[in-house]
């Protein structure tokens, strides 16, 4: 496995889930940024099944505002096995309590992070 190897947000599609347990403001926020620098998204619903894809290098990375331990963990470490970057899921209690979840090569992490406005992840 590895990572896509795309430069700009536009270059691939970006996996996106989102639940009822945060406000609709922090994906439409997202998607807005996205389209607006060319990017495009996909939702398939399954967090764990998104992020996997995304450490295979089928997409360019994958976000949710908050993901369960037992959704995202594996993912995480297939991502960063796969050579990819992610937020430190753990801060703030997240094994207990979950956390948002950005997964991305390198080169993309900063940009998608700075698109989602989701201050959890600066910790």
């Amino acid at each position: 496995m590895q990572v896509h190897a795309a430069q700009h947000l536009n270059e691939g599609l970006l996996g996106i889930s989102h639940s009822s347990r945060t406000p609709d403001e922090s994906v439409t926020r997202l998607i807005a940024g996205l389209t607006q620098q060319g990017g495009m998204f996909i939702r398939i619903g399954s967090g764990a099944l998104t992020s996997a894809w995304a450490a295979a290098g089928r997409l360019i990375g994958y976000y949710e505002a908050h993901m369960h331990p037992w959704d995202s963990l594996s993912g995480i470490a297939l991502m960063r096995e796969a050579g990819g970057v992610t937020n430190d899921y753990l801060s703030n209690d997240g094994l207990k309590k979950g956390n948002p979840v950005l997964l991305a090569n390198a080169t993309l992490y900063p940009q998608r992070k700075a698109l989602t406005g989701n201050r959890a992840l600066d910790e």
